[in-house]
């Protein structure tokens, strides 16, 4: 008898390793799902390839919809797709999309150096859009972090116009932005403790909001009412970098690639980070274009060089089954 519960506590360890961060380089698998190349920039796209340089996003019957000026494409598995016409806002980069309340959102963005945006539109099918309004109650930005949290559309920081067409952006915000149906928008904080960004991982974990990196920032910032913050760390033990993904998948914050880098990390708690992979086996990258779908981590793409130079290769990350 006393044997048997001597190997029963001897498995029940086991397993609890087996499954705890220790074991993450083992736990973890990434698989080439699309060969490169079977990516297009829109409008050269044909049917059957997916948009690059757009952040994909879970909406209308948890299918994949990348939303670009003219077109949406859509896609039931992460590696099909098909594309469609859609209306209204026309061309921009660095606008921020959210599905909320039944419908995908499109928040800001730029036209131009010298021509920023603050107009929110909604869309209830992906297809038809309509402006909720024209100017929102924060200043027109890119790169502004946007998220849903406790039944609300957050929206933080970014980046503000030089005011010059051939001129990128040398201001940033650090405000807090909150609104139930896009068009009425309260602020919540008009100067965040943490510094002004854009580009940052913004992303809600443990039922908080969690700003992460931006810039050359490698902080971690926390909030469970978006108006007051707790600094996490100052410095996570991920190097500097610009584009990297972040998302959260299987109960932990991951941080992964950027420009020239193809590193994986992950933390329980945003203070205590571990490498699950010092080299990824895909090349590397920025990995914005990430998102959590079918009880995967997919990375869509990614700049590979300095030059316009995309992967146009799909990845996931999942779990091993033991």
């Amino acid at each position: 008898m006393k044997r048997l519960i001597t190997i029963s506590i001897f498995l029940f360890i086991c397993a609890l390793f087996s499954d705890s961060s220790i074991g993450a380089k083992e736990n973890y698998e990434w698989q080439n799902v699309v060969s490169s190349g079977k990516g297009c920039f829109p409008p050269n796209c044909k049917q059957g390839q997916f948009p690059m340089a757009i952040v994909p996003l879970v909406a209308f019957e948890n299918k994949l919809w990348s939303v670009g000026d003219k077109s949406v494409w859509t896609s039931p598995d992460g590696i099909n797709w098909s594309s469609q016409p859609k209306t209204d806002w026309g061309e921009r980069y660095g606008m921020a999309f959210v599905f909320f309340a039944g419908k995908i959102w499109m928040l800001g963005g730029m036209k131009t150096w010298d021509d920023f945006r603050n107009d929110v539109w909604s869309s209830g099918d992906g297809t038809n859009w309509k402006q909720e309004t024209s100017k929102a109650a924060w200043s027109p930005r890119r790169g502004h972090g946007v998220l849903v949290f406790k039944n609300k559309m957050w929206l933080l920081g970014g980046a503000v116009s030089s005011g010059r067409r051939n001129e990128t952006p040398r201001q940033f915000r650090n405000d807090i932005w909150f609104s139930e149906n896009g068009v009425d928008w309260t602020q919540a904080t008009a100067n965040a403790p943490w510094s002004k960004r854009g580009g940052h991982i913004s992303l809600v974990f443990d039922n908080k909001i969690w700003v992460i990196g931006g810039g050359k920032n490698r902080d971690v910032w926390t909030s469970d009412d978006g108006k007051n913050w707790t600094q996490i760390t100052d410095e996570a033990a991920w190097s500097e970098r610009q584009g990297n993904g972040g998302l959260v998948f299987d109960r932990k914050i991951w941080i992964f690639g950027g420009m020239e880098k193809n590193d994986v990390w992950f933390s329980t708690d945003g203070a205590n980070w571990q490498t699950a992979l010092a080299q990824s086996p895909w090349s590397a990258r920025t990995a914005r274009q990430s998102i959590v779908f079918d009880n995967k981590l997919w990375l869509f793409s990614g700049k590979t060089g300095r030059e316009d130079s995309w992967s146009g290769d799909v990845w996931t990350m999942n779990r091993k089954m033991h």
